[in-house]
């Protein structure tokens, strides 16, 4: 530790960039490298705080720069197209509930029946669902408070999670003891977890064999969000679903999708003014 330099980390943060990802034999995500520059920074800072080195070698090397990942929100059409191809699929009930709730991939498959109020159509977020090669599949509690939050759920999402429960009880049943009783909605028919690679592997596939090739998962997200906004609801609101520190973090992400409210209050307004008008010229004398 002692003996690093920034020019070894500069060289490190190239090669995890280019083949840092064994799982898939290409590089990191140029995300996943800044976050790895900035554990190793405040790692180092700390050595320097204990005085086992003069400086921190991370301050001289330039983080990599993440380059602004582009919000492809599904299309109306597309996304009634995708709901109903995936039907009598595994892939069903994960499409829908991204698609009502707005939920990440690792917070829909930690979804617990206990998390469920199913007499109020009520959801809350304890949980995320991470996957990594030394821990495995493990669930760990949001980082942040907003994170943790309670969503009303539409009529046709409970619908579709009472039948998903009575699928599962006919996998109780069938498995008997050896069932895994995690409490998991969306388990494997054991009972285990869902892997988050195993789904993004079978939501690939899926999408392939529906030719929605570019439809990533995540992107199910930006549509709730950008649905929900188009149709005026509240930034609070659709802030608080999507589980964001604050409404500003929505608001940079889907300022593009709102563009068309400045020409809406524009209209509002002055619609406003001439009926404001055209009554008090009623009242004038004549």
């Amino acid at each position: 530790m002692t003996q690093l330099q920034p020019v070894q980390l500069a060289e490190f943060y190239t090669w995890a960039g280019t083949e840092g990802n064994r799982r898939r034999k290409s590089g990191l995500s140029t995300r996943t490298v800044l976050h790895i520059h900035r554990l190793l920074r405040r790692a180092l800072q700390q050595a320097v705080l204990w005085q086992l080195r003069p400086t921190n070698p991370a301050d001289a090397v330039q983080a990599p720069r993440p380059p602004d990942i582009e919000m492809k929100p599904v299309e109306e059409e597309r996304a009634g197209e995708l709901i109903l191809s995936a039907e009598g699929t595994e892939m069903f009930l994960p499409i829908l509930t991204a698609l009502c709730t707005g939920m990440r991939r690792g917070e829909i498959l930690a979804i617990r029946w206990s998390d469920l109020d199913l007499e109020h159509s009520r959801l809350t977020v304890n949980q995320s669902v991470s996957q990594t090669r030394k821990q495995g599949v493990f669930s760990k509690s949001p980082k942040k408070k907003k994170s943790r939050r309670t969503i009303t759920l539409p009529a046709i999402l409970m619908d579709a999670i009472r039948e998903r429960q009575k699928e599962q009880q006919r996998h109780k049943e069938l498995f008997g003891p050896d069932y895994q009783g995690l409490d998991l909605v969306f388990a494997m028919p054991d009972g285990t977890p869902w892997a988050p690679d195993r789904f993004t592997d079978a939501y690939t596939a899926f999408a392939r064999s529906r030719n929605a090739v570019g439809i990533r998962f995540h992107d199910l997200r930006h549509t709730h969000a950008s649905e929900l906004l188009r149709r005026g609801t509240p930034l609070k609101t659709v802030a608080a679903r999507l589980g964001h520190a604050n409404a500003t973090v929505t608001l940079n992400t889907y300022a593009h999708v709102m563009s068309g409210d400045d020409e809406q209050a524009a209209d509002l307004v002055g619609d406003f003014l001439q009926k404001q008008m055209a009554k008090q010229r009623k009242k004038e004398p004549k």
